[in-house]
């Protein structure tokens, strides 16, 4: 920070001459603020906080970094003494032993040795191992990796993607057999009892670290052979001395003729199950109490710390090479802006008005789970909580292109009156256009606590070419742009703490949010670690499942033929259907079964 300290007072002798002390002394502060938010969200954009995935250890180092600004800038634990609130979500673990011909044996280590696949399975399976190339069988380009292979009974050890993967114009047969789900269904429908997955050369260009979906269902509905992913490295290990995986590959790729084989004298022991608590996760949090008659009263700031660490399912990377998301905007951002003003506010003397909460969230990107855990478990109680204020990627502001000032995108000014003026005031002063949305629901924290009919503001930039991408970094952030944003929240989230507690309003409609061509139900779903099927919480106003009789409490259990065990079997089975279509769905309600036919929008 001496470096920034000196730039700053450089910068203020410099406009010492132009300006009156009380412009230079803004100055000053302006340059301090955006000195401290880049250090901020340049360390959890960082290589060490390894893109914040859900089962890095770089997520819980921002976990600890969060946590010591907290206590440094004087925030009282939030939770039990502590400022970590735990809870879990459902994920895969499992064990997995190798033994050779020699009598060795290899325990591998769950994370980075091996990790199971997070769909659902359960079981155990003691079996020979072999090698079945990419676990494809073609027929446009004729290609057969099972030709002349018994795999019954055995576990069978597969390279990711396919031959030729990087050649343009690949053809469509061979793209589609690429994924998990279609190998593993082609190994059963050969006998195996188990799949390994291996990371093919090029996608372990950049690190052999298994791929990492064990949080991650990949069903569509029902169950699967168990399954991990495996690194290289204990492949070749099993191969004939005088062969190499690599030049296999090779060799694979240049004749496009497998060399499938029996790993003679090698045998597995793989047991797999998803569990409730399987991934373990932790909310960050820490508050100042309020003074006066409203003391008792809260404001929530909130902001995800999460990201998509290398990548999975969610990365929209074009790139096969492991790399790491960053998450600069998405959302150090936030969770910068969200230190920024817990620093502004613990400086103020004898503050008044209500406790303000600062809160950051984790498992976001994998469905809103830390809001929602907080929301089922408050540290401080929900008729008693005043508003939230959410803060999602603020960190791309941009011009409007027909405005010329920088675009704001705000959510939730319909929740409770006022609120849309408050907004308005703040663009006008701040100089931005707003782009606005009335309806609190949308694709961020703020989701889960207007689901508990909580007034909410949520705040973000949009979307750009990084989203979701490992160039999302901390040299393309706009500080500036920040900054000003901040200002606005405080004084904003100022008039929260003070102003009467504002009743909430059911706004009908959905939110806007990050770009999505799928259809609609209409649900908001509750505790996502139900043990069986989709407890709904409750459901939109006017929306495809008010029309057609569903209501909050139901719990879906089969939607369009298919069985709905979790979230991710829902969302498994929406990302099928389109949209105009009418679908079965079944709900227990209490202990009935109810079947209602929903046109989804």
């Amino acid at each position: 920070m001496t470096k920034y300290r000196n730039c700053i007072a450089l910068a203020v002798v410099a406009l010492v001459g132009s300006l009156s002390w009380a412009a230079a002394r803004e100055a000053l502060n302006r340059a301090a603020a955006e000195a401290r938010m880049k250090k901020d969200v340049t360390f959890l954009a960082s290589p060490e906080c390894e893109g914040r995935g859900a089962t890095t250890q770089g997520l819980k180092i921002a976990g600890d970094y969060i946590a010591a600004e907290f206590e440094r800038i004087g925030l009282k634990p939030g939770y039990n003494g502590t400022y970590f609130q735990p809870y879990a979500i459902t994920g895969a673990v499992g064990t997995l032993e190798l033994t050779g011909p020699q009598g060795q044996t290899i325990t591998l280590k769950q994370g980075p040795q091996f990790v199971p696949l997070g769909y659902d399975q359960k079981g155990e399976a003691t079996a020979p191992l072999v090698f079945a190339g990419y676990g494809l069988s073609c027929t446009n380009p004729t290609y057969d990796d099972y030709a002349n292979l018994d795999v019954k009974d055995k576990i069978v050890v597969v390279l990711r993607d396919t031959p030729r993967a990087s050649q343009p114009n690949r053809p469509k047969e061979m793209t589609s057999a690429a994924s998990f789900i279609a190998k593993l269904n082609l190994a059963r429908k050969k006998g195996a009892v188990g799949v390994l997955f291996v990371n093919d050369a090029e996608t372990a260009e950049e690190g052999d670290a298994p791929a990492d979906y064990s949080f991650t269902s990949l069903s569509r509905g029902g169950s699967h052979l168990l399954s991990a992913t495996m690194r290289r490295e204990f492949l070749d290990l099993m191969l004939p001395p005088t062969m190499k995986l690599a030049t296999l590959e090779k060799i694979i790729d240049a004749t496009l003729e497998p060399r499938s084989m029996e790993l003679t004298g090698w045998k597995a022991k793989l047991a797999v199950e998803r569990r409730a608590d399987g991934i373990p996760l932790r909310n960050v949090i820490g508050y100042l109490e309020g003074s006066g008659p409203l003391a008792d009263e809260t404001i929530v700031v909130g902001a995800h710390y999460d990201h998509l660490g290398y990548g999975g399912p969610s990365s929209m990377s074009q790139g096969k090479k492991r790399a790491i998301h960053f998450g600069a905007d998405d959302n150090g951002s936030g969770t910068t802006a969200m230190l920024e003003l817990a620093r502004r506010f613990a400086s103020i003397p004898q503050r008044q008005g209500r406790r303000l909460v600062f809160l950051a969230f984790s498992g976001e990107e994998l469905g809103l789970f830390g809001s929602r855990h907080y929301v089922n478990h408050p540290v401080f109680p929900l008729e008693k909580t005043a508003a939230m204020y959410n803060l999602d990627m603020v960190g791309r502001l941009t011009k409007d292109k027909d405005t010329g000032l920088d675009r704001l995108q705000t959510e939730g000014h319909g929740t409770a009156a006022g609120f849309k003026e408050i907004l308005e005031e703040g663009a006008k002063k701040y100089g931005f256009t707003l782009k606005m949305q009335a309806s609190g629901f949308g694709p961020s924290d703020h989701a889960s606590f207007c689901g508990k009919k909580i007034p909410v503001i949520f705040v973000w930039t949009g979307t750009h070419a990084d989203y979701h991408r490992p160039s999302d970094t901390a040299d393309k952030i706009n500080l500036e742009g920040m900054c000003r944003i901040v200002d606005m929240s405080e004084e904003i989230i100022t008039r929260f703490t003070q102003m009467d507690k504002p009743a909430f309003i059911e706004v009908r409609g959905a939110a806007m949010g990050r770009p999505s061509t799928g259809p609609r139900l209409g649900i908001r779903p509750g505790d996502y670690n139900d043990a069986e099927g989709v407890k709904i919480d409750g459901v939109s106003e006017g929306g495809p499942a008010e029309k057609a009789g569903i209501k909050a409490n139901d719990v879906i259990i089969q939607m369009a033929g298919k069985p709905v065990k979790n979230i991710n079997d829902y969302m498994a089975v929406m990302a099928l259907q389109k949209k105009d279509t009418t679908i079965e769905v079944i709900v227990l309600r209490g202990k009935e079964k109810k079947t209602l036919k929903v046109v989804l929008e």
